[in-house]
C-alpha cells in the first residue's frame, strides 16, 4: 500500500509543479527599488 500512496504523493506533487509552471505570475516583476510586501514574504524562507 505505500507504494500506491507514494505514486499518489508524487502525481499531486506533479501537478502542482507542472500546474505552476503553465500559470502566469498573478502579479508583474517589481522594478528595481520597488519590493512588493508578498514577494520579500515568499523570498524570505529561502534566505534563512
Amino acid at each position: 500500500m505505500t507504494g500506491i500512496g507514494d505514486a499518489a504523493a508524487g502525481a499531486s506533487a506533479l501537478a502542482r509543479g507542472v500546474r505552476s509552471v503553465l500559470t502566469p505570475p498573478p502579479e508583474p516583476a517589481p522594478r528595481a527599488g520597488n519590493w512588493s510586501p508578498r514577494r520579500t514574504y515568499a523570498v524570505r524562507p529561502l534566505a534563512v
